[in-house]
């Protein structure tokens, strides 16, 4: 609400901590001071995050996509994505959206579903109040977000060793490296969804891979002790650039 925002912030800020780059450079572009800006990515809980043992095993491939039910959260487009398998597939997928939702769109997705006749294949369970410890019973984890800043649910498939597939937009990209944790597809597009979908199905050691370089992934980097180790050496540095100006 303030005018020139930009300025007053660079003015009395010494730092600014972005949880991904996709934030920093948003932010730098509204003028925030780029030699000001440190990445510092989220760090979730994962201590009650149970790990899928047999990914991939079963001849059902079951995909989860978590989080509040609503367009900018994308779950109509994982929808069109089954609705596009082909019917040799599409038989052996299971969906489930999870989520509390907004009702116009959710009335949109249980016409979608209607309309491709996948009634049996995607399901609506409503809010979970343990998603950490159902994930496990899941082989891929979607996120088909708009733009998501960090994307804290994307971490938590990886930590669940799930097979991760996520839109080409926001931070997505930088928790997920093609092929190497994951797969992406251009956001939108429900066939491109439906694609990667069928590379992991067809593909099981692919789906594998995935679930084994993501989950290492996420313990290095998206941990919260990780993240207050970060945030520490940073306040850390700080403090010696004060000493230093005030000559202590």
């Amino acid at each position: 609400f303030r005018k020139g925002y930009a300025e007053f912030l660079n003015c009395y800020t010494d730092k600014f901590i972005a949880i991904s780059y996709a934030v920093a450079n948003s932010w730098i572009n509204r003028g925030i001071a780029r030699d000001k800006v440190e990445v510092i990515y989220n760090g979730v809980s994962n201590e009650k995050i149970v790990s899928a043992s047999s990914i991939g095993n079963g001849e059902v491939m079951k995909i989860v996509i978590v989080g509040g039910v609503c367009v900018a959260k994308g779950q109509l487009d994982a929808v069109h994505a089954i609705g596009h398998l082909p019917d040799n597939i599409r038989k052996n997928i299971i969906m489930d959206i999870i989520g509390w939702g907004d009702r116009p769109y959710i009335k949109k997705i249980e016409k979608a579903i209607t309309k491709y006749g996948i009634e049996k294949n995607v399901r609506l369970l409503g809010e979970c109040k343990d998603v950490e410890t159902v994930l496990c019973n899941y082989d891929v984890g979607l996120t088909c977000s708009r733009a998501e800043g960090f994307g804290r649910v994307t971490a938590e498939y990886m930590h669940a060793g799930l097979g991760v597939i996520v839109s080409d937009t926001g931070a997505n990209i930088e928790l997920i490296t093609p092929k190497i944790g994951g797969l992406v597809y251009k956001y939108g597009d429900s066939k491109s969804l439906a694609e990667q979908i069928m590379n992991y199905y067809n593909d099981r050691d692919i789906l594998r891979d995935c679930s084994v370089r993501g989950k290492e992934k996420a313990m290095r980097y998206y941990t919260k002790a990780h993240n207050a180790e970060e945030v520490f050496v940073l306040y850390g540095s700080l403090s010696k650039t004060v000493k230093n100006k005030k000559g202590l």
